[in-house]
């Protein structure tokens, strides 16, 4: 009997075993199964993510492209920089159409002219009031454009690689 008992016993052990090995391999399959569904989960995360940045991307490049017609987008403050500047401008091109009409009343009266004897007195009392930096005031009309459109020019140039940078 003992021996019978015996190899039962040895029987049961053995089915158990193989029941621990089968219990060990499903574990590991679902383990197998959870980490690849989490992996999958956090592709799809990440694809979500990079595709909102990039909708985002493309939304803020749309409205900075029609704020800004030169195809040059502004930089946060510089709108009102370039406002003033311009204002500068034109408010030198007033005087200065203004100083010319002066002039020539004064001409048709007088039948003189003390424009261009005066000029550099004029430029120099408007060159003493004036903020605008670097602005060349005894230029004619021709170079005054020149000077205004070589400056546009450098500060979108300053701008766009300014923005290079970021």
């Amino acid at each position: 009997l003992m021996g019978q008992d015996g190899g039962e016993e040895e029987h049961l052990v053995a089915k158990l075993e193989e029941f621990r090995q089968r219990q060990r391999q499903m574990m590991a399959y679902r383990e197998a199964q959870d980490q690849e569904m989490a992996a999958t989960k956090l592709q799809a995360l990440a694809r979500g993510r990079a595709s909102r940045r990039d909708i985002q991307a493309a939304l803020q490049f749309q409205a900075r492209a029609t704020v800004d017609r030169a195809d040059c987008p502004i930089v946060p403050g510089e709108a009102e920089e370039r406002e003033l500047a311009a204002i500068k401008l034109q408010a030198h091109a007033r005087g200065r159409a203004g100083r010319r009409k002066v002039e020539e009343a004064r001409q048709e009266e007088h039948g003189q002219t003390m424009f261009h004897a005066n000029e550099a007195q004029c430029a120099a009392a408007t060159h003493a009031t004036s903020d605008t930096e670097d602005f060349p005031i005894a230029l004619g009309e021709a170079e005054e454009r020149e000077w205004a459109a070589t400056k546009l020019q450098a500060h979108a140039r300053g701008r766009a690689d300014r923005q290079s940078v970021q």
